[in-house]
């Protein structure tokens, strides 16, 4: 029901009803003071029903629509939670039950995907499931009339030859100046304010000596700033106070523990599990069974079910993984070698009561897994703890990284006060500032002859002070096409998506492909290289993929195949047809989508820079046909 009022004495209105972009209902209506006008919403009326009000009053138009709201609410499914914890262990084994049911709490059966992550990844792009079916409709009638309003003026034309729109510079007119004052941004002086103020504060800032700022502490500062703001210190005195604090915690009036048999998480995923088809049982429920991740944070769950009606539900939770007592590593993305740096922490304290125990860094060669403290120059590796309830202490170790010593650390903080205890481990990438640069000579010679070849930069490379050799490999072969079968895994797992690579990796696949048909001997050699079992010549630095990424872009010679065993390995998995079938197809269509014309290609999909020629000139003569293109002959001064 609607209610219209009036003051005039009467008013004639004319009211239209609007359903699915068409007038059900219109009719004029005089009235006088107040009227109740019934809308009557069947099914038909979800997706929104509109009432359109029109009236003249002192020769003036005016126009009104209401919308009313009716949702698709049949369509909806309930999502309850019949056990559920915000608070977990990390590591902890976890068995939620949720039932789904419809929009009457009737039963239904329902698919539901699920999935939990780190709740701080929605800092850099905010996360919600939502899927919706049914339309929700706009009006279609709209209604207007010109009234009193205000004007623009715009710059005059110049009807001289050669005329067109004038370049002068806009009139400028006096304003308010409101002092600071902000009328919803409509811009009245405020710009004008803004503008004049700027440069009178640019030409201070510029007089003004520079301050001087305090040597940074690491993430101690960091820690306490708030403390600082609120309780009106600065700086200066926070930075006497902790390191007050630092060397009072480093007498030895704590009692010693036992560190070497706290476990440390290690299971740091951002992603706890993402289920795509839950079902339901008889009586809707779903049960989700997964282990926590192991990292001390927020995390965020999702939840979506649908019928095959189209009804669909929608749920989210956050839970936290906590302990009494938690280690937070402050640890950087990679070391660098020849860094001196202090290594910083924190440890926290939910309990009510003080806390004093010792917290220990340890540092392993990732590749090995074998100590290397003093390597790094960890000599205080244990230090005294006193945590008061419910706050948090730094932690902080100065370390060394050599230079050619190690190319992965592997980090383990392990913390232990009276019954409590925690520890987190972690590996980093230690990153060169040299440069790896490869020379390679091809040694062509026929059996039973002598031949003598020469590497020149190899043979002056003693009268560098700073180059130091990497490696010194020696390959043969009867057949140097093999050569080419080896560049193929590079070109086909190259990680970028822009338009050059994809075509390296669709020419790849297709010559792979070619080479697997056309002899089928080769083919099954890689088929049995593709089921040799290198697993146990696996290090664990090979299975963390994030360490492994790190390292392959910045020191790309770290990661190469370590015997012969696992190169055949490689390049049995990619010869694989039905994976070569899939990832040409792949190719193929994002290929298709970036082609802007004949020979035109963007070089990233969406964007305008284009790639001209290059996937010709790759491809020879028969993959550029696919895209209307024909390689073509050219002269030797043509500049080509």
């Amino acid at each position: 029901m609607l209610t219209l009022g009036t003051a005039s004495e009467v008013l004639n209105v004319l009211i239209e009803e609007e359903l699915g972009g068409k007038l059900i209902k219109k009719q004029w209506v005089p009235f006088t003071m107040m009227y109740d006008y019934t809308v009557k919403l069947t099914e038909a009326s979800r997706g929104n029903h509109f009432v359109h009000l029109s009236f003249a009053f002192d020769n003036r138009a005016s126009f009104y629509t209401k919308t009313l709201i009716v949702p698709f609410s049949n369509k909806e499914l309930n999502i309850e939670y019949q056990t559920f914890r915000d608070k977990m262990l990390p590591a902890s084994e976890e068995e939620w039950r949720l039932k789904i049911s419809g929009a009457n709490k009737e039963k239904v059966a329902a698919e539901m995907v699920a999935a939990m992550y780190d709740a701080s990844l929605d800092q850099f792009a905010p996360n919600h499931w939502h899927l919706s079916l049914f339309p929700t409709r706009s009006a279609i009638r709209i209604f207007d009339a010109p009234t009193f309003g205000e004007a623009i003026s715009t710059p005059f034309y110049d009807y001289t030859e050669g005329g067109g729109q004038t370049e002068d510079d806009p009139r400028l007119y006096r304003n308010l100046n409101w002092f600071g004052m902000d009328f919803g941004g409509n811009g009245y002086g405020g710009r004008m304010l803004r503008s004049r103020a700027m440069p009178m504060m640019a030409m201070d800032a510029a007089s003004a000596p520079a301050p001087k700022m305090p040597k940074p502490q690491a993430d101690m500062a960091v820690n306490y700033s708030a403390k600082t703001k609120r309780e009106g210190g600065n700086v200066k005195e926070l930075k006497m106070s902790i390191e007050n604090d630092t060397n009072k915690k480093t007498t030895p009036s704590v009692k010693t523990e036992d560190l070497g048999q706290i476990k440390a998480r290690t299971n740091l995923n951002e992603t706890v599990f993402f289920f795509p088809n839950l079902m339901t049982d008889a009586d809707g429920n779903v049960v989700v069974k997964f282990t926590m991740n192991e990292a001390l944070t927020k995390w965020k769950f999702l939840a979506l079910a649908h019928t095959t009606d189209l009804k669909v539900g929608v749920s989210e939770k956050t839970v936290q993984t906590q302990k009494d007592l938690m280690v937070f590593p402050n640890a950087p993305r990679f070391l660098r070698e020849g860094d001196a740096i202090e290594f910083s922490g924190k440890v926290s304290n939910l309990t009510a009561d003080v806390l004093r125990g010792q917290a220990r860094l340890e540092l392993f060669d990732a590749l090995t897994m074998q100590p290397i403290d003093d390597l790094l120059g960890n000599k205080n590796a244990t230090i005294d703890i006193e945590i008061k309830g419910n706050e948090s202490t730094p932690l902080l170790w100065s370390l060394q990284i050599p230079t050619g010593k190690v190319q992965a650390v592997t980090y383990r903080i392990v913390a232990k006060a009276g019954n409590f205890s925690d520890g987190e481990e972690a590996a980093l990438p230690v990153l060169t500032n040299r440069m790896l640069v490869t020379e390679t000579l091809p040694l062509s010679i026929r059996g039973g002859a002598t031949k003598t070849f020469v590497m020149e930069s190899l043979k002056n490379s003693a009268a560098s002070n700073t180059l130091t050799h990497n490696g010194l490999t020696l390959e043969m072969t009867q057949n140097p096409a093999w050569y080419a079968v080896q560049a193929l895994p590079y070109l086909m797992e190259y990680p970028y998506d822009c338009t050059e690579q994809i075509f390296s990796r669709y020419y790849a696949n297709a010559l792979a492909t070619n080479v697997a048909n056309s002899t089928p001997k080769i083919k099954a050699v890689f088929d049995r290289w593709r089921e040799y079992d290198v697993s146990a010549l696996q290090s664990n630095l090979s299975k963390n993929q994030e360490l492994k990424t790190a390292l392959l872009e910045e020191t790309p010679w770290v990661l190469q195949a370590q015997n012969e065993a696992i190169q055949k390995k490689n390049i049995g998995l990619l010869f694989d047809l039905n994976r070569m079938a899939n990832e040409s197809k792949t190719a193929l269509r994002k290929l298709s989508d970036r082609q802007l014309g004949k020979r035109r290609f963007c070089m990233v999909f969406g964007r305008t820079r284009q790639l001209v020629h290059h996937p010709i000139f790759d491809g020879g003569h028969r993959a550029p046909q696919r895209f209307g293109c024909r390689a073509r002959r050219h002269g030797k001064n043509d500049g080509r």
